[in-house]
């Protein structure tokens, strides 16, 4: 009867071992699963900020060419004006 016992506790012990070698193994892979996960998500955060940078920087050219455009705009009314007012004295 006491091997009986010393063989179901070795078997116990066993079966846990496994159990545990088990959990273990589902857990390093959830781990390895959430390394990629991670990975991936910094890979897109980077190529996100990258095309906020892009926009950032067509956004500041756009601006700065509407900047030389108004200013163009305004040259061309003062030279307009100024048109006038020499057309107008040598008119009269």
């Amino acid at each position: 009867m006491g091997y009986l016992f010393e063989n179901m506790e070795k078997m116990d012990i066993q079966a846990e071992r496994r159990n545990t070698q088990r959990e273990k193994e589902r857990a390093d892979m959830e781990k390895e699963r959430a390394d990629i996960e991670k990975e991936r998500a910094d890979t897109e955060k980077e190529r996100a900020d990258t095309e906020k940078e892009r926009a950032d920087t067509e956004k500041e050219r756009a601006d700065t060419e509407k900047e030389r455009a108004d200013a163009a705009e305004l040259e061309i009314q003062r030279l307009k004006k100024e048109l006038e007012k020499r057309m107008h004295v040598t008119g009269n």
